[in-house]
């Protein structure tokens, strides 16, 4: 390694340059030299005892569509600076939803009439 040029780096960066490996195997040759044993993690999740009580596209449906105001509608418009109309449209096309928890889901389709698409006004999800 050299900290005067752009062949510099951790730890890591050097066990995988001189040994040749990927970062992960450069993991296990630096944890070697320290002495420290990786072992799996104390606490798994427990399988789930019986299937989730809604399907996906149930659970789709029970979803509120974004409004004026609304977390999704901030964060589309607000923070990603989404325009008003191009929000409207994808909730007119049936493609966005409130999460829970202030999250939002966008639904993805495979619409024939977006196939040859060239600009984003070309592809109309309620046609």
């Amino acid at each position: 390694m050299d900290p005067l040029s752009d062949a510099k780096g951790d730890d890591f960066s050097l066990v995988e340059h001189l040994n040749g490996v990927p970062f992960a195997a450069a993991l296990y040759v630096v944890a070697e030299l320290v002495g420290f044993t990786p072992s799996e993690p104390v606490w798994t999740r427990k399988a789930r005892d019986r299937a989730p009580d809604l399907t996906i596209m149930e659970r789709w449906r029970v979803r509120r569509k974004p409004w004026p105001g609304s977390a999704t509608w901030r964060y589309l418009h607000d923070t990603r600076h989404v325009p008003e109309g191009v929000i409207r449209k994808a909730i007119a096309a049936n493609v966005l939803r409130e999460g829970p928890k202030g999250s939002m889901w966008a639904g993805h389709t495979h619409l024939p009439a977006c196939r040859n698409a060239r600009e984003p006004g070309d592809c109309h999800g309620s046609r």
